[in-house]
């Protein structure tokens, strides 16, 4: 339920809430890093008054989010109307979540297109190495910008391998095999603060701010 250019109240479709919202603004905010997350309260839905069906309690939005791989919005007072999960309909785990998808897709366009100089090159050596060397700083300037999983070194995160294991003795020549692994940044989806009261009057185990 928003208003219209007239300022009348009327009924609409989120769908194009939710695109403007968590696919444009959100990743523009975030320097249009694609491995930004749709979700979150970066992705409020300006002039959205009400919702139908009605808000949900969070138990059930859960069991929606978890069990039919769908996305919700929720309200939260003091923020609004935002988007609260950031899953696509695949029930493999690799691609549950819609950003690491996206980068997944844009990785595999953007080497595809900017490695097409090693065609009808001289398979040496050289060849390897500067295709080691190609793909380690695109990778980086990804792992420096927060595409992939921080916690780790950058050496752990990204991995590309062209030795005689991807190159065995008898191949064809013509073939030249570089095998390129990385392990993406994930989403938040539920975030526990533990509380404690160090007076001995009250303890709060858990406060649980997650709708998803």
């Amino acid at each position: 339920y928003t208003s219209d250019e007239n300022g009348n109240y009327i009924w609409v479709p989120c769908l194009g809430h939710i695109l403007g919202a968590g696919y444009i603004r959100t990743v523009g905010i975030n320097l249009g890093n694609i491995w930004q997350p749709p979700a979150g309260t970066d992705s409020v839905l300006q002039d959205a008054i009400n919702f139908s069906p009605a808000t949900i309690a969070p138990a059930a939005v859960n069991l929606y989010v978890q069990n039919n791989t769908v996305n919700v919005i929720v309200f939260a007072p003091g923020v609004g109307f935002y988007i609260a999960s950031s899953r696509t309909m695949s029930t493999n785990p690799l691609y549950m979540s819609v950003h690491i998808r996206r980068m997944t897709s844009w990785i595999i366009q953007t080497m595809l297109s900017n490695l097409l100089w090693t065609t009808q090159k001289p398979n040496t050596p050289s060849l390897r190495k500067d295709i080691l060397v190609s793909l380690q700083v695109f990778f980086q300037g990804i792992y420096d910008n927060g595409g992939l999983e921080g916690t780790v070194p950058f050496s752990t995160a990204f991995q590309a391998l062209k030795g005689p294991a991807q190159n065995p003795t008898g191949q064809d020549r013509k073939l030249l095999n570089t095998k390129v692994s990385w392990i993406p940044v994930e989403c938040t989806e539920a975030v526990v603060f533990m509380l404690n009261r160090n007076d001995g009057v009250l303890s709060a185990t858990q406060l649980d701010t997650s709708n998803v």
